[in-house]
């Protein structure tokens, strides 16, 4: 059997163009791993070869301090001869990417559930300093049970000082990398936000915000043009999904959402506002290779990119422009003298004089006879006396029966703000026509706040949504392995797992043989916390 290090190779997983991902079995503990190699020896150039030892085992570095479920845990790293490889986590699953190109749109949950998660793993590693840069589907694995997983963190950036990325190079997937990535400007997790927003895009719509088969295209519109409006291909998607899909896919990473959690909750939101929104199939847009060399003579920087496209000469438009602009000024004199000397006729031709009282408006006169007004005076400049102004309606402020319903019920809603108009879901507020805003809040839920609009004939709102207040556990125990049951209901997954729970205090019991360990943990509304719990006998 074939063998690397003490790894006994099972079978081929997949391969890219630095090496080969191997199953593999640790005989020492009997546990199945991934493989991941880089064949050195294929680098002639020994600061190749070195530079691509340091960037194999700073992936290890990187991802070897993090623990969470929803990162591959790293075990090992080693070189053997010519072949350096790190030891993993074996996910048995499919990547998203493998799911995308079944071409079929997935689920609303499972979209959010792979966001949510995806957006989880990224925000503890930012905590830790650590930033992917190379957030994509591929990178995304998820198991049997719907557990997703983030890979390869052989990109990621732990200190400005351990940076390996060299001039001209741009080391990511061009589709999916942020604005300040493609100018070479130093990174954040701001940076894995954008990309996340991204695949949250192509989710929704099928397609990526950019997509071109120039490489310098690409980087032009990522770094200076605006995303095009995802309803645009995807028309369910509503105002407030969109929002927070330009939101994330802002160019300056501060005006971004303040973390991963924060977007994906401001979208899960938005698609709760927004009845009748469903995620398209992925239309098929190829992907570009993950490492790009520009060339040599292009920088990074957007100010120096060349125009995707020939813009029109400004000095064939004004030429086109001033005939136009000739003619206005033309008739706009000729009106002009024919209102001051109140001589319609010398350029609107009557078949009869005009009478002048027929033009007098400061005091009452008989109807001129039909016969006797020029077919010509319809567009007559006189201004209309102020008396004979036909006044304004008033608005209508009679009320409207507006049915409101939340789910879940029982929320109180209260409209602009005033206690007085208050009411318990499903229930029904009368509004005059306008606009209006509405709150809805329940306890142990997020106060929710909507924009309404009230017409005439009135139209049924949509079931408003609103969230229960909540937060994540990232649970660890000693030994791993345990199983886990809160407030007396068994958890489906052992530890290490993530536990997502409503806000307040719980009852937490972890086991495994004979230990067994129970503590009390409270969770706080957004709250993202870590526990690691010993676990000791009974």
């Amino acid at each position: 059997m074939e063998q690397i290090g003490r790894y006994q190779i099972l079978g081929e997983l997949g391969r890219g163009a630095m090496g080969v991902v191997f199953r593999a079995l640790d005989p020492s503990i009997g546990r199945e791993v991934a493989i991941k190699t880089i064949r050195l020896g294929e680098f002639t150039n020994a600061d190749q070869r070195a530079q691509q030892r340091e960037r194999l085992f700073r992936e290890a570095r990187s991802a070897g301090i993090l623990s969470h479920p929803n990162i591959i845990t790293i075990y090992d790293m080693a070189e053997e001869e010519d072949t350096a490889y790190i030891a993993m986590e074996y996910v048995a699953g499919l990547s998203l990417e493998q799911l995308l190109d079944r071409k079929q749109p997935l689920p609303p949950e499972q979209v959010f559930s792979i966001l949510r998660q995806t957006g989880a793993g990224l925000d503890y590693a930012h905590t830790k300093g650590i930033v992917h840069r190379d957030i994509k589907p591929a990178n995304i694995i998820l198991d049997e049970s719907g557990v997703a997983k983030i890979a390869d963190f052989g990109i990621a950036k732990i200190s400005a000082a351990d940076q390996l990325t060299q001039t001209g190079l741009i080391v990511g997937t061009p589709n999916y990398m942020s604005p300040e990535q493609v100018q070479g400007k130093s990174v954040s997790g701001f940076a894995d936000q954008y990309s996340l927003t991204v695949l949250a895009y192509e989710l929704l719509t099928g397609d990526k915000p950019f997509v071109a088969e120039q490489i310098t295209t690409l980087v032009y519109q990522i770094a200076c043009e605006l995303p095009p409006p995802a309803h645009r291909l995807n028309p369910t998607i509503g105002p407030r999904i969109e929002s927070v899909l330009q939101r994330g896919l802002l160019k300056t990473p501060e005006m971004r959402y303040p973390n991963c959690a924060a977007m994906v909750d401001a979208l899960e939101a938005g698609c709760a506002a927004t009845p009748g929104w469903r995620s398209l199939a992925r239309g098929g847009s190829p992907d570009l290779p993950t490492m790009v060399e520009l060339p040599k003579q292009q920088t990074p920087a957007a100010r120096t990119l060349p125009p995707p496209r020939v813009r029109e000469d400004p000095d064939a438009k004004k030429s086109r422009a001033l005939p136009v602009l000739a003619t206005l000024i033309l008739v706009g004199a000729l009106l002009g003298a024919a209102y001051y000397f109140r001589q319609p006729a010398a350029f609107f031709p009557a078949p009869e004089p005009t009478p002048t009282a027929a033009v007098e408006t400061t005091k009452p006169a008989d109807p001129v006879p039909a016969a006797a007004t020029p077919p010509a005076e319809t567009p007559s400049t006189t201004p209309p006396a102020r008396e004979n102004a036909t006044p304004t309606r008033p608005p209508d402020n009679t009320p409207i029966e507006v049915p409101i319903r939340t789910q879940p019920s029982g929320a109180t809603a209260m409209l602009d703000g005033q206690a007085g108009t208050t009411c318990t879901t499903p229930c029904v507020l009368t509004p005059p026509a306008g606009d209006h805003t509405l709150t809805l809040s329940l306890p142990g839920f997020r106060t929710t706040t909507r924009s309404i609009k009230v017409t005439d004939p009135m139209t049924d709102l949509p079931v408003f949504t609103i969230t229960q207040t909540s937060g994540i556990l990232m649970l660890q125990t000693d030994p791993s392995g345990a199983t886990v049951t809160v407030d007396n209901q068994r958890w489906p997954s052992a530890t290490p797992t993530q536990l997502t729970l409503p806000a307040g205090k719980h009852k937490l019991s972890v086991e495994k043989g004979d230990l067994k360990t129970t503590q009390e943990v409270e969770i706080r509304d957004g709250d993202l916390k870590s526990l690691s719990i010993p676990l000791t006998q009974p």
